[in-house]
């Protein structure tokens, strides 16, 4: 029986228990990070989670040792390396900086056109900045838009977030940044942000700005090259399969004006087509299946198939144009084409993968759609009109 209790007490001396646990009231919650490039060094900004303002309506909050009403506070400073600017800022703090709850990677205009690869070994390298953050370029400095109004969600970085999840089918997160950087054949696009000002009229307008979605931010591999905005960078979501519940307007035939309609279904796929004279045709075909949701016109649902094959022209033009920018002006191929000829044949993609920077600009494109419009929506017809009035 001794021998047994012995055996039990020097078990239990190696029970090593939670050495390297953190208490919730040692930590500071980074929520999210933008990083921005100063001359040689690096501004580097984090959004900081206030444990006293988390609580609910009339919640005095938990942890304590804050103050204010904000729901965050962020710390920016510069410094050679990001890493130290990360010590600087924990200098400023009573608790620790904790990232493995940051969601968002702020990325600004300048530091992305001179290369994103180095950075990345400090967003990757530390288990604890988890891979799953998206990321996003900024026009102009990032510190900008992390500190901009988001008068709905309880941080500026959640409110990113949220319009990411809402512009693409899949968001672009870290881990998917660094392997499109490092992949063959392919080239990375990454939602960018830019500031709006507030409507003009309203008293909370002066001085204050909004933050959306302005497109898609092309890459070069590791460096920024130009944007995609407007028709454009959804002509280029169409041909990558990432349009997430596009609407596309088109002007109504016999009339000025327009008629929407909404794509709750999509699928994009490319096939490289090998030509006798050794050249490349990338066929793009693209189905959707959508419903008409504003009509302005007098245009019935006894028109339907014309309205397909005109909403189908309308996305063609727009693929057809972001193709025409992404090869001829950025020479970019964020849509994949290399990739999609590795795939489909490697052995010729190895052959050629050598000159595929020369070979990219010259390949022909085909766009066809197969569009399906259900219904007209709610009503069958437009609100009664008189005849002459279009």
């Amino acid at each position: 029986m001794r021998r047994l209790a012995c055996t039990i007490l020097a078990a239990s001396l190696l029970l090593a228990g939670c050495w390297d646990r953190k208490e919730i009231n040692d930590i500071a919650l980074v929520m999210g990070t933008s990083v921005d490039k100063e001359g040689n060094q690096y501004k580097v900004t984090v959004q900081i989670a206030m444990p006293s303002q988390l609580g609910g309506a009339g919640s005095q909050g938990g942890g304590g040792g804050t103050s204010g009403t904000k729901a965050w506070h962020s710390l920016t400073a510069t410094a050679e390396t990001i890493r130290k600017a990360n010590e600087i800022e924990q200098q400023a703090l009573s608790r620790i900086l904790y990232f493995s709850h940051r969601r968002t990677l702020l990325i600004g205009e300048d530091l992305a056109r001179e290369g994103i690869l180095d950075i990345m070994d400090v967003f990757s390298r530390i288990p604890q900045n988890r891979l799953t953050a998206n990321v996003a370029i900024t026009q102009g400095k990032s510190v900008d838009i992390m500190e901009s109004e988001a008068p709905i969600e309880r941080f500026p970085s959640e409110a990113i977030r949220e319009q990411l999840n809402q512009y693409m089918k899949r968001n672009r997160v870290l881990k998917d940044l660094i392997t499109s950087i490092l992949q063959e054949g392919i080239d990375p696009a990454i939602p960018f942000f830019k500031t709006t000002s507030k409507e003009p009229g309203s008293a909370e307008a002066k001085g204050k700005e909004n933050i959306r979605v302005g497109g898609l931010a092309v890459f070069k591999k590791e460096k920024l090259v130009g944007f995609l905005e407007g028709d454009d960078a959804q002509g280029a979501l169409w041909a990558m399969d990432e349009a997430r519940i596009p609407t596309v307007s088109i002007t109504a035939p016999g009339s000025k004006k327009k008629i929407a309609v909404q794509f709750h279904q999509t699928e994009s796929k490319l096939k490289p087509v090998i030509q006798q004279d050794g050249t490349i045709l990338m066929q793009i075909r693209i189905k959707a299946i959508g419903s008409v949701v504003d009509n302005e016109s007098r245009f019935t649902p006894v028109n339907m198939g014309t309205l397909e094959t005109l909403v189908g022209k309308k996305i063609e033009g727009n693929v057809k144009n972001s193709l025409s920018i992404l090869q001829k002006k950025y020479k970019a191929d964020i849509i994949g084409f290399g990739r999609n000829i590795y795939m489909d044949d490697p052995t010729y993609w190895r052959q050629i993968s050598a000159n595929w920077d020369e070979m990219y600009p010259k390949v022909k494109t085909e766009v066809q759609t197969d569009i399906q419009i259900e219904h007209s929506g709610a009503l069958i017809a437009p609100f009664q009109r008189e005849e002459g009035n279009r």
